[in-house]
């Protein structure tokens, strides 16, 4: 497994406290976060330039569910008088907000496939037999179906209103499947092939098996890296 560090959106309630400030200082230090300090209106805490600000009412959970949406992570550190009043709010609010979040899968381009394949087969021997009997995980990039919409837009100079965008829950997409493959819908079990992909725990998001040393030694023998951009780039062109 890679032991890269993973940078994260975190939102913080309780961050001026004397846990909190330090929380803050050790992940500004990392340089790969972005942090959201969630306050009271009436606080008057400062925080370096890099930390978003969001003040409100540390009890309403509109509030907080709006502070909390697309964030990865929130973490609370109010003082322990507090600690009571807040928690089951704040808990309540980032189910809420999680709700419905975007998953990322890992996923590869076509030529991208073939190159890794090539090049896995390259490998000197002593490296390839560490893979017998075993998978090798190599991905393009790592992002949601939005992300990867965007980078189409990009490529062919379109926008959201150009577009039929609708948002369903797998979960919900992978029952209209079912019902579609009892309809005998020939196209159904090939769309619940990649829908499968996007539910959590099948497979699609292997990104922590990714081992950045192995997939090192591929590009150090012609393996290319690849942005999320230019696979739509190239297959527009």
């Amino acid at each position: 497994m890679s032991g890269q560090a993973q940078g994260r959106k975190i939102a913080i309630i309780g961050s001026s406290g004397h846990v909190g400030r330090p929380t803050i200082e050790g992940l500004l230090a990392q340089g790969i976060h972005a942090i959201t300090a969630v306050q009271r209106i009436e606080a008057t805490s400062t925080f370096p330039p890099e930390v978003m600000v969001k003040s409100g009412d540390l009890k309403d959970e509109s509030f907080l569910t709006s502070a909390f949406q697309g964030q990865d992570v929130v973490v609370l550190m109010p003082p322990l008088p507090q600690l009571v009043t807040l928690q089951e709010p704040a808990v309540r609010a980032a189910a809420k907000a999680g709700s419905g979040a975007a998953g990322k899968v890992n996923t590869s381009s076509v030529a991208q496939t073939g190159q890794a394949t090539a090049a896995v087969l390259s490998l000197p021997g002593q490296d390839l037999s560490r893979y017998k009997n075993k998978a090798f995980y190599v991905r393009s990039f790592h992002r949601t179906q939005k992300e990867l919409l965007q980078a189409v837009q990009k490529a062919t100079g379109t926008a959201d209103q150009d577009w039929k965008i609708g948002y369903q829950d797998v979960n919900d997409a992978l029952k209209d499947c079912d019902d579609k493959i009892q309809q005998k819908d020939a196209t159904a079990p090939f769309v619940k092939f990649f829908l499968t992909h996007f539910w959590e725990g099948s497979g699609g998001d292997f990104e922590s098996k990714v081992d950045a040393s192995e997939v090192k030694k591929l590009h150090e023998i012609g393996l290319q890296e690849e942005a999320v951009d230019d696979v739509p780039k190239r297959t527009v062109s």
